[in-house]
């Protein structure tokens, strides 16, 4: 029978070896050490492995929300940019009675009655904040989630599953949420509204004169609304009209030169600095919610409806691109789409456009057709 010898520091490490398993522990007491080498010993005779037991009641102990919150680094790390969103998510999901349960233990019918309940009543508000004159901020109301909203759970919830199988050791372990359907998380309908005759005169009178600049700005770039808010002047090449957008910003992790118009050009020109520092950023005064706010209170007021900012910059450029005549790969050399099965969600083109172009190829065709044969040279 193993026997416990004392370390320097006063406590008892035991050894316990059979056949060719061999397990060792230290413990503060020597009969606590040896209690635990002989049933250690016994069970190793039976064919049962301690450290298996304990692997188990490990898992066991670990809940689905303490894998949420192992799984925060994970976010930051596979895309900083992009993050924020994901981390709501877990701030959200973490609020929820599922997030208790064992986190092995947590089957598709719970996954498919999370989603359920998202779906129809909303998900668990924030705790309600305690504002500067001590008393308590209005308690938010729950709101049945969007059908896009209920796919992004769903992403999440299958990711952590994935990494806590291919990284964190959790063999065997199911994935409740990789077989469900559409059915709870329909595909989201395809926006086709755009900028209406005279909606974009109306929005710039509305808008503070900053927010007005990178409105204007990401209609002519196609810039997403983050690349916009993080753009320094380093990034900005006047001299060879261009944009630089590097890979750690961009959502294919593919670096990105965007051609700048001349309307682009002088924007920029118009609002730059004498002397700019590199790491100065263009608009370093607007965050993300004064940019909403601005934009949402600028809609209200000019009378327009069902329009959001990125309907309005990004894909209204993209359309006009389109309209103008470019081809996919020069649109895509502005969007930085890899394929058209992407570019193809931002191409609102308006119908007359299309048949004007179709007007001019067949007239043009129609000319080419009754011309005389050009003179031979003699």
């Amino acid at each position: 029978m193993p026997t416990p010898k004392q370390l320097p520091d006063g406590r008892w490490r035991v050894r316990v070896k059979r056949g060719t398993v061999q397990i060792s522990r230290t413990f503060a007491r020597a009969e606590n050490a040896r209690k635990w080498a002989e049933k250690t010993y016994d069970d190793l005779g039976t064919g049962k492995d301690p450290r298996k037991e304990q692997a188990k009641a490990k898992q066991a102990a670990f809940k689905l929300w303490d894998a949420l919150e192992r799984y925060r680094p994970v976010i930051t790390a596979r895309n900083p940019r992009s993050g924020d969103r994901e981390l709501t998510i877990v701030d959200t999901l973490q609020r929820h009675p599922i997030t208790q349960k064992p986190f092995a233990a947590v089957t598709r019918q719970d996954v498919l009655a999370l989603l359920e309940e998202f779906k129809t009543q909303g998900p668990p508000p924030p705790p309600q904040k305690q504002l500067a004159n001590g008393k308590l901020a209005k308690q938010r109301k729950r709101r049945p989630c969007s059908p896009q909203r209920l796919h992004h759970y769903r992403a999440l919830i299958r990711r952590l599953y994935n990494v806590a199988h291919d990284q964190w050791g959790f063999e065997g372990l199911n994935n409740p949420a990789a077989r469900i359907g559409t059915d709870i998380c329909p595909p989201s309908k395809m926006r086709d509204r755009r900028l209406q005759p005279g909606e974009q005169e109306r929005l710039l009178a509305h808008l503070p004169a900053t927010i007005r600049v990178m409105f204007l700005l990401s209609i002519e770039t196609t810039l997403r609304q983050s690349n916009v808010l993080e753009l320094t002047w380093g990034q900005v090449e006047l001299s060879a009209r261009e944009l630089i957008i590097p890979a750690d910003q961009t959502k294919n992790h593919q670096p990105l030169r965007v051609p700048l118009t001349r309307a682009a050009v002088a924007a920029f020109k118009d609002i730059r600095p004498r002397r700019p520092k590199r790491d100065d950023h263009v608009f370093p005064s607007i965050t993300r919610y004064e940019l909403h706010s601005a934009f949402d209170a600028a809609r209200r007021k000019a009378g327009i409806t069902d329009l959001r900012w990125h309907d309005s910059t990004r894909a209204e450029g993209i359309s006009r691109l389109f309209e103008t005549g470019l081809n996919i790969p020069e649109v895509a050399q502005f969007s930085g789409h890899l394929d058209w099965g992407q570019l193809k969600r931002y191409a609102r083109m308006v119908t007359k456009h299309t048949l004007d172009k179709l007007d001019r190829l067949q007239d043009a065709k129609a000319k080419d057709a009754g011309a005389p044969d050009p003179p031979a040279n003699s």
